[in-house]
Parts: C-alpha cells; structure tokens; sequence
C-alpha cells in the first residue's frame, strides 16, 4: 500500500472477514447487497488460534516495510499502535494450551458460550428480511460453534488446564439457566421476534414462519449443544477438585502471568514490581485518607 492507513484499512477487512461476529458489531454493512458475513460465526480450536498468530505476523512483516523514522508524526502514532496490536497477539504464542478464546473458551461471565448467546440477542442486525433469515443460519450455526468451544475445553484438559471449581459450577449454572425455558420462550427467540416486528419489509407470514424456524433451531441444535457441554463440564469436577484457582498452577503460568501483565499495563514491569506498587499505593492512600479523618476528629481505630 502507498500509505500506512491504507495497509491498516486492508489488515482490517481482512481481520473482519475471519471474524463475523465483529464485523456485525461494527454494523457497517449487515443487510445489504454487500453482506457476506452475518449468516456465519467465526471458528473456534487451534486451526483458528494458530491463524490468527500467522495473520499477526504476517501483518508485523508488512507493517516493518515502512520506514518508520521518515513517517509523519501521526502515521508513526500508527505504525506504534499497529506493532504493539500485533506484537501482543504474537507473545503468546509459545502458550500452546491457549485456545483460540484465550485462556477459558467456557466460564461464566466472559466465556465464548455466554457471549455467543449475548451478541445473538443484542448485537445482530435485524432490519430487513435478508438479515433475520441470517439470524436463523447463525442459530443454527450456533451447535457447531458450541460444540467446538466444549472440545477446546476437553483439549486444554489433556493439557492440565482445568478451569478451577468455583468457575466450573457457575458457569454450569450459567448454562442451566440458558436451556430452562422452552424454547419459544427462550431470549433467543423472543428478542429477535420483537426485533422482526420492528424490521423493513417483513410480513406477518414470513415473521411466523422465520419465528418457528428459530424456535427448531433453538429446540433442536443450540439447547443440546448446551446439554452436551453440560455434561462435559459435569465429567471435568474430579478434576476441577484439584485444581486451584491462580494461573501459576499452569503449564508456564509465570510466564502466562508476565504476558498478560503487559497485555494490561503495557509495561514490562515484573509482577513484583506492579505488587510493590500496589502496596505503595494503598500506604500512600491510607496516610491521606488517616489525616483527613484526623481533621474530623476520627482519630480512634483503622482508617
């Protein structure tokens, strides 16, 4: 490309077209004659994983192209952001136990099954007759994609991650409370039903018939993908028994730890030296806190 903007444009639609579901949330073109994406969702295992670490790659090599020191100051702002993107991707490669959700394809709040259901009921665009047919093929596409993200499960466990008690009881409750309902009054039927209503074009026979078509899949592939995650996670209890909570009990979890500290703080401070910090900032907030209270006349027990 003549310009680092356009290589960013270009490794966005391409990162776009791997991944549907983002694409849907940017809501640029979901519905019209140019979508092509929002009847899939993205894959989920190691093929994907590791593509993505090509992908991050390959978009470093591109990127070192430029010369950064003859960039203008805002495409060097570019160029910074770009290689840090990319270059956190790529650190954790070595972590061959990641899957392509990163640590724990299923937990209870952040985990793929909770916020595939999620963006189903929030984030596809239903606004015309193109676009509910699609929700259909992503509900449908749903029992693959769930399937798959109980199988990266079971492969992590063959490598000793086991996600800890505490997160594999909630999340089968999280999933319990998924597939209680029939489905037709499951959310993933009642909310695109009210979404459909609103939607251009839609008559009240191809409303009832894409309803009942959500409702079989619904009824036939997303709730026993559930159920056939349930019970895995059910098998996973001897050893989540075993299993403590913090990531040091991992495969190379201190260096787990260390990559995901500069993932957060983009620094390459040690955890000690963030912990240290902590530390001293609670005694330096404590202090404060301690004077202000003894200006009130609070000078008995702790602050």
């Amino acid at each position: 490309p003549f310009t680092i903007n356009q290589l960013a444009n270009r490794q966005a639609v391409y990162f776009l077209v791997r991944n549907p579901e983002l694409f849907t949330t940017i809501g640029a073109v979901d519905g019209t004659l140019f979508d092509r994406h929002s009847d899939k969702l993205a894959a989920v295992g190691v093929e994907k994983r590791d593509a993505d670490y090509a992908f991050a790659e390959q978009s470093i090599a591109e990127l070192r192209k430029f010369d950064r020191a003859k960039l203008d100051s805002q495409d060097q702002i570019t160029y910074d952001v770009l290689l840090d993107f990319y270059g956190t991707q790529e650190a954790f490669r070595p972590f061959d136990w990641l899957s392509s959700e990163g640590i724990y394809p299923i937990s209870p709040m952040f985990g793929s099954q909770v916020q595939l259901a999620s963006f189903m009921q929030t984030l596809h665009v239903v606004k015309n007759e193109k676009s509910a047919r699609n929700y259909v093929s992503r509900l449908q596409a749903m029992g693959g994609k769930l399937d798959a993200l109980t199988a990266e499960m079971q492969r992590q466990s063959d490598l000793g991650v086991v996600l800890p008690p505490s997160l594999l009881e909630k999340s089968l409750v999280v999933i319990g409370d998924t597939i209680a309902s029939e489905p037709q009054e499951n959310p993933l039927v009642t909310t695109f039903v009210e979404r459909m209503m609103k939607a251009h074009g839609l008559d009240e026979a191809t409303r009832d018939a894409l309803r009942d078509a959500a409702i079989e899949a619904v009824g036939t592939v997303v709730y026993p993908a559930y159920q056939r995650m349930q019970a895995a996670l059910i098998a996973q209890r001897p050893k989540a028994a075993e299993t403590a909570d913090g990531v040091g009990r991992l495969p190379d979890g201190a260096a787990y730890y260390q990559a995901m500290l500069k993932l957060f703080t983009t620094t390459d401070y040690t955890p000690e030296q963030v912990h240290a910090i902590g530390l001293a900032e609670v005694a330096r907030i404590d202090a404060e806190m301690d004077a202000l209270l003894d200006g009130q006349g609070l000078t008995e027990g702790t602050v």
